[in-house]
């Protein structure tokens, strides 16, 4: 189109046909121009969202260990507990650690109070092999058969009430 406005301006005695020319060149530039138009893109989709962060394991501050009837020497089972209250008590930085013995209700009084001293004498000996952190306090007693997590009759045997709890406290 271009050539022929060129040449219908050169001649210029066809001033229809120079408009004509001339016309159809604007609009063929005007057609090439929006083909190079840059094209609006869709926005980029948003990124997913990032995953929520694991909540921190939550370390135990409490463990119960079992003894077997009239007992107080520590099973494989009681020594994993210990293990893994030790463990808990250096991530956890406990300033102390509570240690109360118990016994079922199978023996006399005075017998299960004696029983239940021996049980936390084994837990903290344990804990004091394993070796306690620097300022770690501990602190025992025995319950005998007053604090019985089950209830039971008097002279009746009760697994559940032959423990020993270990509590820890980070403040």
């Amino acid at each position: 189109m271009y050539e022929c406005w060129m040449q219908e301006q050169e001649e210029n005695f066809q001033p229809a046909d120079i408009m004509r020319c001339r016309a159809a060149l604007w609009d063929v530039l005007r057609k090439l121009e929006g083909a190079l138009a840059p094209v609006a893109m869709a926005p980029a989709p948003m990124p997913a969202p990032a995953p929520a962060p694991m909540p921190a394991p939550t370390i135990p501050s409490s463990f119960t260990v079992f003894f077997d009837f009239d007992k107080a020497t520590l099973s494989d089972m009681a020594k994993k507990v210990i293990g893994e209250a030790m463990i808990a008590s250096r991530q956890s930085k406990a300033k102390s650690i509570v240690i109360t013995g118990h016994a079922d209700r199978a023996g006399t009084s005075k017998y299960n109070m004696e029983l239940s001293n021996a049980r936390v004498a084994a837990v903290v000996a344990a804990f004091k092999e394993g070796g306690l952190g620097s300022g770690v306090k501990i602190v025992s007693a025995g319950y005998g058969e007053e604090s019985p997590r089950i209830a039971t009759a008097d002279g009746q045997r009760s697994a559940a009430n032959r423990r020993v709890n270990i509590d820890l406290n980070t403040y």
